[in-house]
């Protein structure tokens, strides 16, 4: 029997964010104990204020290019 797991393998928003702890567990510094399915899924963004989110919102990593 197959177990239900509401979560995506990959979330674009959230590879984006400089908040992202640990992708494999789905933890940021907004959801150290789990991110929420829906803003994992990409269902909602996380640039307005969610429940639990301890005040941190989305915020986007820059990557340098090295040339």
């Amino acid at each position: 029997m197959d177990s239900y797991n509401p979560y995506q393998p990959k979330s674009a928003q959230c590879e984006r964010c400089i908040r992202l702890i640990e992708r494999t567990r789905r933890r940021c510094e907004a959801f150290p104990d789990g991110i929420p399915p829906e803003l994992w899924n990409d269902e909602i963004e996380h640039t307005r204020p969610y429940p639990g989110d301890n005040g941190y919102l989305f915020e986007k990593k820059y990557i340098r290019k090295r040339h």
